[in-house]
């Protein structure tokens, strides 16, 4: 379950400030490594660091020191550890390539470096996050945080070697013949995909909001994906989650089990879905009234929901950007599953 907030964090980052995450991105990661989440803003103002603090809580907002400017496309701009150094890096799918900026351990980021042509509009096809998303997650179980891309025939996948430069990703395959706008899944908002482990065994799986519900495709460990498979038969457009923006769903692991649930933003409050040890899902069950449109978070472009560990007890939490602010609700205690 979910505790219930008490007051907002900090005042920052919020609606009455001009945040909209379609147009200033705001991102969590451990950007310093010092094993807290820190919340990071991208605006037309410059980028913005809010440190996590032992409490659960986060710094004052400051400055923050990039290497060089970065696009001003910030909604592809992604936040993860690409090189395995326990710091979250800056990926930007530009409109000419990707590009990296490494976190430092005085939670700054160093200057761009170009990893590669590919994924980007000129070179690639990649025209936006909707139409064709890019994401990142550990698919091998390195440590270190892979490229996926979900293109026309399917998902693409280019592996992280911990290199710099063009050194820093293997060259794409062509990982899984699903997923893509061929098979009908042709807008992300719709039909949402994302990245996370979900059966525990260390390496990022597939997660599909589809029509009829949820689907998955396990991590083979090499970088590809086994069968797609029908995991629940909720939180899809045919049980009225009818795009990401109005009924937001996130993957993360709320139970500190190792393997990542689903979490539902619907219109009721947050649903949440235990994942198995098979790679499925238990039915939903409503955790908190809060966080949804009955509240005022009637669109995470404007009022954006995710998960992240804020306290550090192992367990995904929820990160509201309101209208004045950042407010969470702390994971607590949950039913044993097996």
């Amino acid at each position: 379950m979910f505790a219930y907030p008490t007051d907002v964090l900090i005042h920052d980052f919020g609606a009455e400030a001009g945040w909209t995450q379609s147009y200033f991105r705001r991102m969590i990661g451990d950007v310093n490594g010092d094993g807290f989440n820190d919340i990071v803003g991208l605006s037309n103002s410059g980028a913005f660091v809010s440190y996590g603090t032992p409490t659960g809580s986060f710094s004052a907002t400051h400055i923050l020191s990039l290497g060089s400017p970065v696009s001003p496309n910030y909604g592809s701009i992604q936040l993860a550890d690409v090189n395995g150094d326990g710091r979250a890096d800056m990926v930007d799918f530009a409109f000419d390539g990707v590009t990296v900026s490494l976190g430092q351990p005085d939670g700054t980021f160093a200057t761009q470096t170009l990893a590669m042509f590919d994924f980007s509009v000129r070179f690639g096809g990649w025209e936006t996050q909707e139409a064709a998303p890019r994401l990142l997650g550990d698919v091998n179980g390195d440590g270190k945080a892979d490229i996926l891309g979900f293109g026309s025939a399917g998902v693409w996948v280019t592996l992280a070697t911990g290199g710099t430069g063009q050194n820093a990703f293997t060259n794409k395959v062509l990982a899984l013949a699903d997923f893509g706008w061929d098979q009908g899944w042709s807008d992300d908002n719709i039909y949402h995909r994302a990245v996370a482990d979900v059966n525990g065994d260390g390496r990022a799986d597939i997660v599909g909001f589809g029509q009829a519900g949820v689907w998955v495709s396990l991590s083979n460990g090499d970088g590809t994906f086994g069968e797609v498979t029908f995991a629940l038969d909720n939180f899809g457009v045919e049980q009225g989650w009818s795009s990401q923006d109005a009924f937001p769903r996130v993957v993360g692991d709320v139970n500190g089990d190792g393997r990542a649930d689903i979490v539902g933003f619907g219109i009721a409050g947050v649903y949440v879905s235990l994942a198995q040890s098979d790679g499925t899902f238990a039915a939903p069950t409503l955790e908190i009234d809060d966080f949804t449109a009955r509240q005022g978070w009637t669109s995470d472009s404007v009022f954006h929901r995710t998960l992240a560990d804020v306290n550090n007890d192992g367990q995904m939490d929820i990160v509201g950007f309101g209208s004045a602010g950042v407010w969470t609700a702390l994971s607590e205690s949950w039913p044993l599953v097996v």
